[in-house]
């Protein structure tokens, strides 16, 4: 499965684009996970975001493909999580009748 990281026209300068952005997402989201112990930590989240060029520059295309990969598992974890729980209150509240 792939993911398209850019939907501009510019096909040349797409593909840069879109890796800088998702170098930057990738940048705020490992910088800003812990954001309610650590709030002082946004300076963290600029500094990614000020330097994704550089940052795609050091880790490459291979890099951020890996980092999508990555994001997109626990993307996928969490999705699976919310339907177990989802599914298990189901049954506790319908066919359980309430019982916990």
């Amino acid at each position: 499965m792939r993911t398209r990281l850019s939907s501009s026209g510019h096909e040349g300068h797409s593909a840069r684009h879109g890796l800088t952005r998702a170098a930057s997402v990738l940048g705020a989201f490992i910088a800003d996970r812990d954001r309610r112990r650590h709030p002082g930590d946004h300076g963290a989240t600029y500094l990614f975001l000020a330097y994704a060029d550089t940052i795609l520059g050091r880790i490459g295309p291979r890099g951020i493909d890996a980092a999508t990969r990555i994001v997109g598992f626990f993307v996928a974890a969490m999705g699976m999580g919310l339907i177990f729980h989802g599914v298990t209150e189901a049954i506790r509240t319908y066919v359980l009748g309430g019982a916990h």
